[in-house]
C-alpha cells in the first residue's frame, strides 16, 4: 500500500496517493535522493495548497517510511483535469540555501567535515556518519554550497550520502556487503541491459613519481584500463587506496539495468533504495550482485514497478568534474610521503597568496522558493515567492546572511516585487536591529568614506591644507596610483582635508 502524504503547515497534511498517476523514487546522479511524481487532483482549490514548493511530503509504503524531503519543483498542466508535476528532494536539499567558507586542515577525516556542515540544519541526526579517510592537503573552500562540498566529500571517499526519513544523515562506505533479494527471470516481465564498454573501465593503474607502477587493480577480464599519472605520488599502499576508489566509481558507469515486475513481486522482494541484490537473468548476460539506484511505480488495472539497478551512463556535469577538477580519489587518504607534504606546503603557501592578493565579488542570492526568516503573515506562493496570506492587509519577512572571515565589505543590494495595489517598503539593518537605511531603492550602492581606495589622493593635493610644509601630487604610492607628498618645513608640520576644514559629512550614516 503506497501512501503519499503532503504537508500544508505543522500537521496539517493530506494523502493524496489514490490521486497519483505517476511516482518515481530515484538517485539523481547516484547521490542526490528525489521523488517524481504526477497528481491529477480533483479539488484544485484545496489539493494546489498542499503541493507548493517549501512544503513537506512524506512516502510511505506498507506502513513503513522511505523517504521525507521537501518539494522542490511543480508544474501545473491543464487538460481534460489539472495535472501536478512535483519534483522533492529529502532534507539533504537544504544544504544548498548555505553558502560556506571553511578552511579544514591536513588530516580532517571526512566525516568531521559532513559532521561539521550537517550541523547547519537544526535536528539532524549525526549518529551514523563514520569517519573515512583523512585528507591528504590543507581544503580551502570559499563561496560553495554545504551540499556541493558534502557531496564531494562523499564521491572522494566512496561513501553513501543520504538523509534518511527523521532527518538521519546516512555517510557509510558503499560496501557490497550481502544482497538483501534475488531477482530471477520468474519475477521479471521485461529486462532491458545496456552497456557502453567505453565508460566501463575495469582496470586502474596509477604511476607516481619517475614513472613507476604504483598500483594496478581489476575487476573481471581488465581490458579496459584507465591509467593516472601523479608525479608526486611515492606510496604504493595509497596508490592503491586510490586505484580501489577509482575503480568502484568506474564501477557505477557503463551499465544500466532496467527490470519491470508486478507490484506485489516487488514489495515481497523487501528492498529500498542503495540496497544490494543478486540478479541472476542468464539470457541477457548478467549474472551479478549490483545495488538499486531508483523505483518507478507504473499504477493502474495491474500497478508494476520498473527498477533501474547497477549503474548509470556517466552524466556531462560529472565527466566536467572529473576533468577540469582535481582526481576525485586524491582528496583523503591515511598516509603521505616528504615529497608529496613539501608539494602539499608549496599549495598552501600558492592558495595563501592568491586570497591575499586577489578580490573576489560574491553575489549571495535568496532565489525561489524565498528564505523567509520571522515571517508575519507572509508564506510562499506556488512559485516560491513571498506573498501576502488571504485576509492581511500587510506583513513583513527578513533575509540575513552572516559573511565570511575572509570579508571586507558590502557592495550593493537588488530586490524585485510586483507591487499589485499595494506598495512595498525594504529596510536595510545590522544585527543589532539598527537602521542602516530605510525605504532603500530597488537598487542599493552602499556608502563609504572614503568611497574607494585611493580617492582622497588621486591627483588632489590642492584640496589639502597643510601648516609648517608644502604639499605636491606623486604616483609614488602604495595604495592606488598617487598619493600626497608632503615636505616638512617647520619643527611641526600639520596636514588636514579639506582645506576649508569643513567637510561637511554626516558620519552617522557610517
Amino acid at each position: 500500500m503506497i501512501q503519499l502524504i503532503l504537508y500544508r503547515s505543522g500537521e496539517d497534511f493530506l494523502d493524496l496517493g489514490d490521486l497519483c498517476v505517476e511516482l518515481v523514487h530515484e538517485f539523481e546522479a547516484r547521490d542526490l535522493e528525489r521523488l517524481r511524481f504526477k497528481i491529477a487532483v480533483d479539488d484544485p482549490a484545496t489539493q494546489l495548497d498542499y503541493l507548493k514548493v517549501g512544503n513537506e511530503v512524506r512516502l510511505t509504503r506498507n506502513e513503513s517510511t522511505v523517504f521525507e524531503g521537501v518539494i522542490y519543483e511543480r508544474r501545473i498542466s491543464q487538460r481534460e483535469k489539472v495535472e501536478v508535476d512535483v519534483t522533492a528532494y529529502t532534507h539533504l536539499i537544504k544544504y544548498e540555501r548555505h553558502v560556506v567558507y571553511r578552511s579544514y586542515p591536513t588530516g580532517t577525516k571526512a566525516g568531521e567535515i559532513i559532521r561539521d556542515l550537517a550541523s547547519l540544519e537544526e535536528g539532524v541526526d549525526t549518529s551514523n556518519v563514520d569517519d573515512g579517510d583523512e585528507l591528504l592537503a590543507p581544503w580551502e573552500i570559499e563561496n560553495q554550497t554545504a551540499l556541493k562540498i558534502m557531496r564531494s566529500v562523499a564521491r572522494g571517499v566512496n561513501y553513501w550520502l543520504r538523509m534518511k526519513p527523521n532527518k538521519v544523515l546516512y555517510f557509510k562506505p558503499k560496501e557490497a556487503g550481502s544482497p538483501v533479494a534475488t531477482i530471477e527471470e520468474s519475477k521479471c516481465l521485461s529486462a532491458r541491459y545496456s552497456e557502453d564498454r567505453w565508460e566501463l573501465k575495469n582496470r586502474v593503474i596509477y604511476v607516481g613519481a619517475n614513472g613507476e607502477v604504483l598500483a594496478d587493480v581489476s575487476e573481471g577480464d581488465g581490458d579496459l584500463p584507465v591509467i593516472v599519472h601523479d608525479p608526486f605520488l611515492t606510496s604504493k599502499d595509497e596508490a592503491e587506496r586510490r586505484a580501489n576508489i577509482r575503480l568502484a566509481l568506474n564501477r557505477e558507469y557503463g551499465r544500466e539495468l532496467e527490470i519491470l515486475m508486478h507490484l506485489e513481486d516487488f514489495e515481497s522482494l523487501g528492498v529500498d533504495l542503495g540496497d544490494i541484490v543478486s540478479v541472476n537473468l542468464p539470457k541477457i548476460g548478467v549474472e551479478d550482485d549490483l545495488a538499486v539506484l531508483g523505483v518507478e511505480y507504473m499504477f493502474g488495472v495491474k500497478p508494476r514497478v520498473r527498477l533501474h539497478i547497477g549503474g548509470r551512463h556517466q552524466l556531462f556535469e560529472e565527466f566536467l568534474v572529473e576533468s577540469i577538477g582535481n582526481d576525485v580519489a586524491a582528496r583523503f587518504g591515511k598516509t603521505i610521503s616528504s615529497a608529496e607534504e613539501t608539494s602539499t606546503l608549496v599549495r598552501s603557501l600558492n592558495a595563501a597568496v592568491k586570497i591575499q592578493a586577489d578580490a573576489k565579488t560574491v553575489r549571495l542570492v535568496n532565489k525561489p522558493p524565498l528564505l523567509l526568516e520571522n515571517p508575519e503573515n507572509v508564506i510562499l506562493d506556488g512559485d516560491g515567492y513571498a506573498s501576502l496570506i488571504s485576509g492581511s492587509t500587510s506583513g513583513s519577512f527578513e533575509f540575513s546572511c552572516l559573511p565570511s572571515e575572509l570579508f571586507t565589505r558590502w557592495l550593493r543590494i537588488h530586490y524585485d516585487y510586483e507591487i499589485g495595489d499595494g506598495e512595498v517598503r525594504v529596510d536595510l539593518m545590522r544585527v543589532d536591529d539598527s537602521a542602516i537605511a530605510q525605504d532603500i531603492p530597488k537598487d542599493y550602492e552602499f556608502e563609504y568614506l572614503p568611497r574607494q581606495a585611493g580617492w582622497w589622493t588621486e591627483g588632489n593635493a590642492s584640496e589639502w591644507g597643510i601648516s609648517g610644509g608644502s604639499l605636491a601630487d606623486s604616483r609614488n604610492a602604495a595604495v592606488s596610483y598617487w598619493s600626497i607628498e608632503a615636505v616638512r618645513a617647520d619643527s611641526v608640520m600639520r596636514i588636514y582635508y579639506p582645506k576649508n576644514r569643513d567637510a561637511g559629512w554626516d558620519l552617522s550614516r557610517f
